[in-house]
């Protein structure tokens, strides 16, 4: 029987969760467990590369050239170039040089470590609980990714309950197939895909999301407040001023009503993987700006509103700079909507939604508005539904799809999410504390249950594991 290998680290697991990840390997799914920080780990969350790493192995010529070709992929990746401008992000906590060439250098000294530990340990795939979401995390992930070796990461869907697995880094991935549900699993799903659509479509007080809602709270109802902000930055002036900062220079350029013809674009809170890697060079929400006001007819607006976390959370000055909501109103036919006002009355009355990786694009979907997703998108192919490619494909959806979707198109959709049972299995409840590392092993076990995912992997693998030698 063909086997699959990958390496997790002991220390995140409990004694129930090893027990059943050695029961994997009656499946052709082999698990090491590695007790060295100087171990590869198929989990996103804590990638732990030692410097001590790999040993000494005698490298061949191909090796060599097979190294440079993944360092200059690694030097040139778009997500790595945004990653070095987080001042808080390297790849050693130690080591955070804003120097060109010392990062440089530790992107190559990364390299050769992943490189010699892939060759030592003969990894088929990696399992990642979300997207990596650091510049350690990604660049290993990249690493591998070039190496051949196949790259599963564990996505929400429109609903909390249920979990997919996308194969790749990109956002435009295939889902990993897992061969369906039995008839109750299936009942279930078509449920959870109902109540969620009238949720969506229904009042927007139903639809805050926890996390909004226990800020809200925290804020006494309003969306941000300055001593709530102060107290949470330990009472470190600088921050606070700057919140306070930004939060007048929205309301300055903001507007309480909304323009007859409009397309609505809703910003997402920074820093978060939504927005980098999962938006590429999208996660300059500027940039998304100025692209869909050159798409949308000059007689469109586009309306622009704030993510409320942004203020009831945090402002982070890397993301959101002073200038920055001036440097929008500035664009000639983009306007700014009120961050208070009820984000369901701007869905229901524009042309379209635009977003990067949001929930806002399933509301607006939901709701009958066509939405444009410009970086991963989590919504299954179908009417009204648009992931940015090129300039001219979204110019082309724009002027065919802002007339009001009709309920056939509707029902089209609530039918492709039902389709989509094929490739997504019930996420259990977990504490906190063990989410991450336990939704690495639920995956393991639903990969292990699916002689299509299996096989899947396979092929994705090859019959032996991926080893660059001469």
């Amino acid at each position: 029987m063909k086997k699959l290998r990958t390496i997790l680290p002991s220390h995140r697991f409990t004694e129930c969760q090893r027990q059943k990840i050695a029961e994997l390997a009656e499946t052709g799914i082999v698990v090491d467990f590695d007790d060295s920080r100087s171990g590869s780990i198929a989990y996103g969350q804590g990638a732990n590369i030692g410097d001590q790493g790999a040993g000494v192995i005698d490298l061949s010529s191909s090796d060599k050239a097979r190294i440079s070709e993944i360092v200059k992929k690694v030097i040139c990746d778009p997500n790595v170039q945004l990653f070095l401008l987080r001042r808080n992000d390297g790849i050693s906590r130690k080591f955070r040089s804003r120097h060109a060439l010392r990062v440089q250098n530790e992107l190559i000294n990364f390299v050769h470590i992943v490189y010699f530990f892939h060759l030592r340990k003969q990894i088929d795939f990696l399992i990642l609980s979300s997207t990596p979401h650091s510049l350690r995390n990604y660049v290993e992930t990249l690493i591998y990714q070039e190496l051949g070796v196949a790259v599963l990461i564990i996505e929400r869907t429109f609903s909390p309950k249920y979990h997919s697995i996308r194969v790749g880094l990109s956002g435009g991935g295939e889902l990993l197939p897992l061969g369906g549900m039995s008839a109750n699993e299936g009942e279930a799903y078509e449920n959870e895909v109902a109540d969620r659509l009238n949720i969506a479509s229904g009042n927007y007080c139903h639809a805050i999301p926890d996390y909004e809602r226990r800020r809200l709270e925290v804020n006494g109802g309003a969306v941000f407040s300055a001593l709530v902000t102060a107290r949470k930055n330990r009472f470190r002036l600088g921050r606070t001023l700057h919140a306070v900062t930004m939060w007048r220079e929205l309301k300055r350029f903001s507007s309480q009503s909304l323009p007859e013809k409009y397309v609505a674009f809703f910003l997402q809170y920074q820093p978060e993987r939504t927005s980098l890697p999962e938006a590429g060079i999208f996660c300059n929400q500027y940039e998304a700006i100025q692209m869909l006001r050159r798409a949308v007819p000059k007689d469109t607006v586009v309306l622009v509103r704030e993510h409320p976390s942004t203020f009831s959370n945090n402002c982070d000055k890397i993301w959101r700079w002073s200038g920055f909501y001036s440097e929008i109103d500035a664009i000639d036919g983009v306007e700014i909507c009120d961050i208070e006002s009820n984000p369901f009355d701007v869905i229901d009355r524009a042309q379209a939604v635009a977003t990067l990786t949001g929930t806002v694009g399933f509301e607006a979907r939901a709701r009958g508005v066509p939405v444009v997703f410009f970086g991963k998108q989590f919504l299954p192919d179908s009417p009204g539904v648009h992931r940015f490619q090129t300039y001219d494909r979204l110019e082309k959806f724009l002027s065919e799809s802002c007339a009001r979707i009709g309920d056939a198109d509707l029902g089209a959709f609530q039918e492709a999410l039902c389709g989509a049972s094929a490739f997504v299995y019930r996420a259990k409840e977990h504490s906190e504390f063990d989410q991450n590392t336990s939704s690495v092993v639920d995956a393991l076990l639903e990969i292990s249950s699916s002689e299509k995912a299996r096989q899947y992997i396979f092929r994705l693998c090859g019959s032996e594991p991926k080893v660059y030698r001469g």
